[in-house]
């Protein structure tokens, strides 16, 4: 099964009217078959299966590019051998 907000092209907070809309805009375009546009409007029509798909499906806004973190402190010079063994004994 494909994403039905996919399929239809909308968002996951679309009211009922816009997925009717987006149904027969869907049709138009033939990007999908009939019958994957069809199981879409089924899907997001009824609520249990809508938030079926929403858990199944999770729409995230597009970040674009995700900049890599750097660090902005240096790590301390801790070394195993400064550890005190006998205050982290679990035994």
């Amino acid at each position: 099964m494909k994403n039905p907000y996919q399929v239809l092209g909308i968002a996951q907070d679309a009211t009922n009217t816009e997925i009717i809309k987006a149904q027969a805009f869907a049709m138009k375009s033939r990007r999908y078959t009939v019958r994957e546009i069809a199981e879409a409007r089924v899907i997001l029509s009824k609520p249990a299966t809508r938030l079926a798909a929403d858990v199944t499906f999770p729409i995230f806004p597009d970040l674009g590019e995700i900049k890599t973190l750097k660090a902005t402190t240096k790590p301390s010079s801790l070394s195993v051998e400064q550890l005190n063994a006998d205050k982290y004994d679990s035994l």
